[in-house]
This record gives structure tokens, C-alpha cells and sequence, in this order.
């Protein structure tokens, strides 16, 4: 990949990958350092990655840090108890129907609420993501399907 096309894929898909971060329910601010340590895997492999496969790579490399960082949070909120200091992972919603989708989206396992939102959001087909997610084609159909049986039953426990 060349110092061109890299510049390509920051104007071109970074928005993409901010989006996917806070669909997984990381803060905005967060979610913007995500975003850059992605670019900033990108760069260090430049040389290692086709061009046509950045977007793949960004949200790949976005997927594991997002992961990390709500593990890091268990741990924080495990011993921040003992200690009395509390976290907060509130995400500011402007509308009330995504609120409820958010809600309903933290209750859904991680790997099944990646598929979702990289199908039903981003607009991926079942190959790209399961290239993306290292998933048979076969897993990825059954974890969006069951991520989509779970989000509904979500949105029926809230009564929306």
C-alpha cells in the first residue's frame, strides 16, 4: 500500500470504522483513540497490505481493540468497586429508537453482534465477513441469525 492510497483509506473509511466502534457500545472519545490506533496498525503494516483489503484490516484491527477494551473494563469495574470509584461507559444517543437499539445490542455476545451491524449496518456480504472475522461461511450465517433473534427478544423485553 502506498502513501497515497493510505491517505485514501483515512478519508474514505474512517467514519466507517468510528461507526462500528460505537455500535459496540465504546465511548465516543474512546472510540475516536480506537479509531486511530487502527490507522496507526494500519501504517506500521502498510507495506504487508493491499489496498482493497485496508477496509477489512481497519475493522478487523477496530474488532480486537474494541474486545480488549471490554475486558480491560471488567477488570477496572471488578476492582474499582472495592475502591468505590465508578465507571462510566454511558454513549450520548440523540434519538430515542437508538437508544433502545443500543441497549438491546449490549446484551447480544460480542461475535454475533459484530456479524449484525458488519451485515445489517455496514452492508458487508456473509464472505467478507467471515474473511474478516476468520468465520466459515456457514458461522457467520448462524451467528447473524441468532444475533437477530436475540436483538429482537431485547427489544421485546423493553417494550419496544
Amino acid at each position: 500500500m502506498t502513501k497515497k492510497e493510505y491517505n485514501d483509506c483515512v478519508t474514505n473509511y474512517s467514519d466507517d470504522v468510528y461507526r462500528f466502534v460505537v455500535y459496540h457500545g465504546v465511548d465516543k472519545d474512546y472510540a475516536k483513540d480506537i479509531v486511530q490506533d487502527a490507522y496507526l496498525s494500519l501504517w506500521q503494516n502498510h507495506s504487508n497490505i493491499e489496498a482493497n483489503k485496508s477496509k477489512s484490516f481497519l475493522l478487523s484491527t477496530a474488532y480486537n481493540l474494541t474486545n480488549s477494551n471490554f475486558r480491560h473494563k471488567i477488570v477496572e469495574e471488578k476492582y474499582c468497586k472495592n475502591i468505590n470509584i465508578e465507571t462510566s461507559t454511558n454513549i450520548e444517543k440523540p434519538y430515542e429508537n437508538k437508544e433502545c437499539l443500543y441497549k438491546a445490542l449490549e446484551n447480544i455476545p460480542s461475535v454475533q453482534k459484530t456479524a449484525l451491524i458488519l451485515k445489517d449496518i455496514e452492508g458487508y456480504s456473509y464472505k467478507e465477513i467471515g474473511e474478516m472475522l476468520k468465520l466459515s461461511l456457514q458461522q457467520v450465517e448462524v451467528y447473524i441469525f441468532r444475533a437477530r433473534i436475540a436483538l429482537k427478544k431485547e427489544l421485546i423485553k423493553m417494550n419496544y
